[in-house]
């Protein structure tokens, strides 16, 4: 049977085939300001919004990688360059450039896990729609959702903020163990561990700060939203969240809301972790129709929960026993190859809903019937190092079964390998299969034969 707030809320219409590009009076021309561009590896999705009509200007730091793609016929029609730092006046900075742009915007947007609360700020000095100040705020610290959905009457785990070391004893007294310590304001389960007793928490919690000390006088120099994202995960106090342990398979839930309303959304399955990073996915879900909705009414209910209405979200959930466990709630469209996974499997297009909620234009949604599976890799690092070579992917991109074959890291990054118990992602690569065992081992085998170039 289905949930009960599940048929409420969503009625996709099922379609033989994608939804067709919208005409040129719904999106063609229309002018989008996006609130940082994020990392290169979310280029596609600015391609995608290209092919679509839309005209993008982008704010971020001088040395962000949109720069040497902006021009009147070219990927982004405008860059505006604007330090980030200090971040305290970002905002102002920001707006100050806009106006003096004379720019005629039609919305503003972000696919950035950190502009939330820019955006935010920003969208009011200029009078555009957006996520609430409060709601943006709120979902980049993951205690404050723990504490907000739970006054809404969302289960979650036993939770402590921990804003120094006298907080652990009685993190440990409250919490127990196994639990999960990690930033308040992470991304990507970066510097997010399973702690098993006293000693292994003290000691993550003595190397986060010491990583975090050790990049902090970074922010002297100018900052953008690709290299420099660990910066802006720390720009605040290095406050940090312990949780009890939640035991289920996990899940992630995309979702599209207008005005509160699930218009669409599906689940994919974390078949396995590295640490608590995920490695593999894979979709349409192996669920039964009622488990699915379940999943996803409980990640709508902790979207609403933080105050969003309207846009695209990523929820990470996992189910136990007792019933649905939210891990955390992303105020974004979902990263990694989330847009391609849902286009493959589903016929949907998020990043043309995403546009369609920037620019303030009704979603319209219509899906069809799963036709094929979908699996992808994150290519953990097999070791820590530095990346000695870019196009590692390049000769896959053209191999019998493959959706897409994306890197992350380039040559110069350095990042952290399995040995660390939270390893680097090198990209994605996504294969497609009639059948999920199929995908899947045409993903394994194409993994196998790949050489990573960190050294």
């Amino acid at each position: 049977m289905k949930s009960r707030l599940f048929e409420q809320t969503w009625n996709p219409v099922k379609s033989s085939s994608r939804q067709p590009d919208p005409p040129p009076s719904a999106l063609g021309e229309k002018l989008l300001l996006v609130i940082l561009g994020s990392y290169r590896s979310k280029r596609h999705i600015y391609e995608r919004a290209r092919k679509l009509g839309v005209r993008l200007v982008v704010i971020d730091g001088p040395g962000h990688w949109v720069r040497s793609c902006a021009g009147p016929d070219d990927l982004i029609e405008k860059h505006l360059a604007v330090d980030l730092w200090p971040f305290a006046t970002f905002v102002d900075r920001s707006l100050a450039a806009v106006r003096k742009s004379g720019l005629r915007l039609g919305g503003i947007g972000t696919i950035d896990e950190f502009a939330g609360g820019f955006s935010a700020r920003i969208a009011e000095g200029l009078s555009l729609p957006f996520h609430s100040v409060a709601a943006a705020d709120l979902a980049r610290d993951k205690h404050r959702v723990r504490e907000r959905c739970a006054e809404d009457g969302l289960k979650g785990p036993r939770v402590f903020r921990i804003q120094g070391p006298d907080d652990l004893r009685p993190a440990a007294a409250h919490v127990g163990f196994p639990a999960v310590l990690k930033p308040v304001s992470g991304v990507g389960s970066v510097q997010a561990f399973r702690v098993g007793d006293l000693s292994e928490l003290v000691r993550r919690h003595e190397g986060i700060l010491a990583e975090v000390s050790r990049v902090g006088a970074r922010c002297a120099a100018p900052l953008s939203s690709d290299r420099d994202w660990f910066g802006l995960m720390w720009s605040g106090q290095p406050h940090l969240t312990m949780e009890s342990w939640i035991e289920g398979q996990k899940y992630d839930v995309d979702l599209l809301l207008d005005e509160g309303r699930v218009v669409y959304g599906h689940v994919t399955d974390d078949l396995q972790a590295l640490g608590i990073r995920d490695v593999r996915r894979v979709a349409p879900s192996g669920l039964d129709r009622a488990a699915e909705a379940e999943l996803v009414d409980h990640a709508a209910a902790c979207v609403r929960a933080i105050g969003f209405r309207r846009g695209a979200f990523n929820v990470e959930v996992k189910r136990t026993p007792a019933g649905p466990r939210m891990i955390e709630v992303n105020g974004r469209l979902g990263g990694y190859s989330t847009t391609d996974i849902h286009e493959q499997v589903w016929g949907v297009d998020l990043v043309e809903q995403w546009l369609r909620a920037s620019l303030g234009l009704p979603l319209e949604v219509m899906e069809r019937s799963p036709r094929k599976f979908v699996a992808e890799s994150l290519l953990p690092a097999p070791r820590s190092g530095v990346v000695v070579a870019d196009g590692f992917l390049d000769e896959l991109k053209v191999a019998s079964g493959v959706v897409t074959a994306r890197p992350w890291v380039f040559r110069g990054d350095v990042v952290a390998g399995i040995e660390t118990g939270s390893p680097d992602w090198l990209g994605a690569l996504l294969c497609e299969g009639q059948t999920r065992e199929e995908a899947l081992d045409i993903l394994d085998a194409l993994v196998a034969r790949l050489s990573f170039p960190v050294r």
